[in-house]
């Protein structure tokens, strides 16, 4: 997972739609302090996924290197 892709989409999507960008983020700002238990709430399980969804490219990517290091020593013992 690469995280200067993701932060250039995040720049060009602002550079693209700044109007509605602004009136998300004052939207979520107003959530977050009308209910704050429930917004941490939120905010901790959405956090608790991207750490399991991370995990599992890592795990994704270290499974496809084994297999590929694999198949090349079967193909170099022939």
């Amino acid at each position: 997972m690469n995280f200067d892709s993701i932060e250039s989409y995040a720049h060009s999507l602002y550079n693209q739609y700044p109007f509605v960008i602004a009136v998300a983020v004052l939207i979520l700002f107003v959530i977050i302090y009308k209910y704050p238990k429930k917004s941490f709430k939120l905010a901790l399980l959405f956090l608790i996924m991207a750490a399991f969804l991370y995990a599992v490219g890592l795990f994704r990517d270290l499974v496809s290197t084994g297999a590929q290091n694999k198949d090349q020593m079967i193909h170099k013992t022939e």
